[in-house]
């Protein structure tokens, strides 16, 4: 009660909480409060997008640093600018984690190591799930609501935790369904979760683009895995802030075999 009234009597000055077109407006007090000012660590992480499709979802990770640091060593194969499976010995850096054994997927920005930490909280919340109910929930889309539920709550209790750091992460969870059904997906951060069809983040102002662009497709009639990922990395090819020769991280959650492909791809030279 008290809260309310204090929040009247600051200015309603607006900040965004993270770079995307659907971001939350909210007064500096409050942001400041509730430890959601505008964190660089998201804003500047490398992009990535999330979107539902007929068959489950598919989260796309963006990987420039093979463009852009010509010391590091690349092992993959720069002659195929088509999809492929990662290499077996091809140990990281990954910014897409599996949460279950069934393919529930969690794709990151911000800083890396509190976005671990996120995963790895999700890992244990599908443990106990599993130890509860079995994995027949996983197949439910409560299942994935109630792990971006409580991993959001936890990320705001750690926003207002006098032991620990604001965490500095947000993710995209992706949970596959019944054989050849929608998946379903979440945006994670500190103000929430919320159920969406698609959407981008990270990036700086890419990821406003890449969502004015998931606005215009047609997820009434959802189109499968492979549709999906080629009409998003066509887009990606075409965005100049996205260097060339950039790796793309690829996720495919669900589909016609269940589980989890994880996949990489580049933006053509």
């Amino acid at each position: 009660f008290f809260a309310c009234i204090l929040f009247l009597f600051f200015p309603n000055d607006e900040i965004i909480v993270h770079g995307s077109s659907t971001s939350t407006a909210v007064s500096k007090f409050e942001a400041s409060l509730l430890g959601r000012n505008a964190d660089p660590l998201v804003n500047a992480a490398p992009l990535v997008i999330g979107a539902t499709c007929q068959d489950g979802c598919v989260l796309l990770a963006v990987h420039t640093m093979f463009a852009q640091e010509p010391l590091l060593l690349d092992t993959t194969n720069e002659e195929d600018e088509d999809l492929q499976d990662l290499p077996k010995e091809y140990r990281g850096p990954f910014r897409v984690f599996s949460v279950d054994s069934y393919g529930t997927s969690m794709a990151c920005v911000g800083w890396r190591a509190d976005g671990q930490t996120l995963v790895d909280y999700c890992k244990h919340l599908a443990k106990e799930e599993v130890a509860l109910y079995g994995n027949s929930r996983q197949v439910d889309t409560q299942y994935g609501n109630y792990l971006a539920t409580e991993a959001s709550m936890w990320l705001a209790r750690s926003a207002v935790s006098g032991k620990i750091r604001p965490l500095s992460c947000a993710g995209l969870l992706a949970s596959g369904s019944i054989e050849n059904s929608p998946g379903s997906l979440w945006l994670v951060d500190i103000t929430g979760s919320y159920p969406i069809r698609a959407h981008a983040i990270g990036g700086g102002p890419l990821a406003g683009i890449v969502n004015s662009y998931l606005a215009t497709l047609d997820f009434a009639n959802l189109m499968k895995h492979e549709k999906v990922i080629k009409l998003l990395m066509e887009f990606l090819s075409g965005l100049d802030g996205i260097p060339k020769g950039s790796r793309i991280e690829v996720v495919s959650v669900g589909g016609q075999n269940g589980g989890k492909r994880h996949l990489l791809s580049s933006i053509p030279n």
